[in-house]
């Protein structure tokens, strides 16, 4: 769990997909974890759009494959296991902006 001084980001945890397809937040229970989850729309806003499991700006609570996302927790030692049930097929761009080219 974070234990961050900032009341803002405490209990807050980034995870990431570990999935090569999209997830769907809502296909699971989220256990110690609250509902919410929030992902960086970098490529869009350039904020953070959220879920809490029935509304908000992440559309129907679908993660795409290979984001990060933060939820958060007021447990200590909270884990959070995403079965292979919540992946989904999902045509949902990333919300990042593309990698400029390196080479």
């Amino acid at each position: 769990m974070n234990t961050s001084s900032d009341l803002n980001r405490v209990g807050w945890n980034l995870l990431g997909n570990p999935f090569p397809s999209a997830i769907d937040w809502d296909a699971f229970s989220t256990g110690a974890y609250d509902a919410q989850v929030a992902v960086w729309d970098q490529a869009g806003a350039g904020n953070y759009i959220y879920w809490n499991g029935t509304v908000g700006s992440l559309t129907n609570g679908i993660i795409p494959a290979q984001n990060g996302f933060f939820v958060k927790t007021a447990t200590n030692g909270a884990a959070l296991t995403i079965p292979l049930a919540a992946q989904v097929h999902s045509p949902m761009a990333f919300y990042k902006d593309a990698v400029a080219n390196a080479l």
